[in-house]
């Protein structure tokens, strides 16, 4: 049991590392939108898949020896929780495996914020673009009109801001 505990912590410490690794692309993908740098975005966001595809397989593997441990201590794996674990290890096992879960925690707090304020920058430079598209769609006419002499002439180019003058 003592190696299904000490391989779950040297788990958890790999998947807080990734996802401290995770929040610093999601600080660059921050500075890239806020400095409207679209290389720089393009480069965060590979990055931040490349590690959420990394995240996926390490939880999978903590999903597995989560369940090692809890068999291994005849708990039900569906119940299983740090908490619960905890109960049943050492004094001295379950400090480590709760401060690796709070350091864990707080990580996973921070990438959420920032994914939330990124989340919110992307939708704001959205709402800009589909406001200004409005605007250039409402100052186009059509490119046909009708002279005063009642001939129809169709311009290549037209609208409020450009016009053909005869």
């Amino acid at each position: 049991m003592q190696d299904i505990l000490n391989r779950l912590l040297a788990l958890l410490d790999t998947l807080e590392r990734v996802y401290r690794s995770l929040r610093g692309e999601l600080e660059n993908e921050r500075a890239a939108l806020t400095a409207a740098n679209l290389t720089d975005f393009l480069v965060a966001r590979d990055r931040k898949e490349a590690l959420l595809n990394r995240l996926q397989e390490l939880e999978d593997q903590r999903v597995r020896q989560t369940d090692q441990l809890a068999a291994a201590l005849d708990l039900p794996p569906a119940t299983v929780t740090v908490s619960r674990l905890a109960h049943h290890l050492a004094p001295a096992e379950a400090g480590r495996l709760k401060a690796c879960s709070d350091r864990l925690t707080a990580t996973l707090a921070q990438v959420g914020n920032l994914n939330g304020a990124n989340r919110a920058l992307i939708g704001a430079s959205l709402g800009f673009v589909e406001g200004s598209l409005r605007v250039l769609q409402t100052l186009r006419r059509p490119t046909s009109i009708y002279h005063h002499n009642g001939r129809m002439h169709s311009a290549p180019c037209s609208g409020t801001l450009l016009a053909d003058d005869y």
